[in-house]
């Protein structure tokens, strides 16, 4: 959460999980059909792994887009259960992913284990 100077908040890096995308969407689609509601700075369309459909789309994409919480809530209540090329889309904000947790977890323990060194 970032406060701006008017104590309004302002833009934050948020990060969605959209349900429904159809297989046939490429990322810049889908940050296309996001952009009215902030800037898309990373899209992470998910395929499979399964033996005989590697590289296919399961139909989930992780997107980072920057926007405020009022242009998150008008981005679900405009395009959640709404149809999109014969799918219909589920947007929530996502969970933080694994890498960034565990990059977040190594610097508190690093912070930590200095803290602990310097009191010594």
């Amino acid at each position: 959460l970032v406060m701006g100077p008017s104590g309004v908040e302002g833009p934050s890096v948020r990060r969605l999980c959209v349900r429904g995308v159809p297989s046939t969407i490429s990322s810049e689609q889908l940050a296309e059909r996001l952009h009215s509601f902030g800037c898309v700075t990373s899209v992470d369309i998910i395929t499979s792994t399964a033996a005989g459909f590697e590289g296919e789309s399961r139909g989930i994409a992780y997107v980072s887009i920057e926007q405020t919480a009022q242009q998150f809530r008008q981005c679900v209540n405009t395009l959640h259960g709404t149809q999109w090329r014969g799918s219909s889309l589920c947007i929530e904000e996502a969970r933080e992913s694994f890498q960034e947790r565990r990059a977040r977890e190594a610097e508190v323990a690093r912070a930590e284990e200095e803290r602990v060194a310097a009191a010594q």
